[in-house]
């Protein structure tokens, strides 16, 4: 049980974290344009 925990816990934390890291690589290119 514990590692069900450990694996919400990641994933409340990598989804946010991926999006904001699409949105910054998407701000670097258009901002190399």
């Amino acid at each position: 049980m514990q590692q069900f925990f450990y694996l919400v816990h990641m994933l409340r934390w990598a989804v946010p974290a991926m999006f904001i890291l699409s949105w910054y690589h998407s701000r670097l290119q258009h901002n190399s344009k």
